[in-house]
């Protein structure tokens, strides 16, 4: 396994990185491997792709615990697809999350503007660049 580029421990990349943990004898992050990734693709319904990403946006802001980064993607080929990834503590904060009530009603709510069924994947972290410097 590759390990992370160096960074400084007092850098904001190195307080605030969600995927590894700086040791206190070293700059040297020490990577987890239990980190658990999701990654799904859906189609809005004509013309309802913001609305499906405030229905995101909204359900993210009340905070999800376990739930390390979330981004939303708009696709640039298609005006109604959006692809999101998903970083998860592990696979149990992701079952416990996704089953919480405030998730599981806000998910209704956005699969009624949702075409069709989502597709998705599941993995698990290899390597996840910080994009600081060294």
């Amino acid at each position: 396994m590759k390990s992370p580029r160096r960074t400084s421990r007092n850098s904001p990349v190195a307080r605030s990185a969600p995927c590894w943990v700086a040791a206190a004898t070293t700059v040297e992050p020490t990577w987890r491997t239990n980190v658990f990734s999701v990654y799904g693709k859906m189609t809005a319904q004509p013309g309802q792709r913001d609305a499906v990403v405030q229905g995101f946006k909204d359900m993210l802001d009340g905070g999800i615990p376990g739930l390390e980064l979330c981004s939303i993607n708009e696709a640039l080929d298609d005006p109604d697809t959006i692809w999101l990834t998903q970083l998860w503590t592990d696979k149990a904060a992701h079952d416990a999350g996704t089953r919480s009530d405030g998730v599981v009603s806000a998910t209704k709510r956005i699969m009624s503007l949702v075409a069709g069924t989502p597709e998705g994947a599941y993995g698990q972290v290899a390597y996840l660049h910080n994009g600081g410097t060294a």
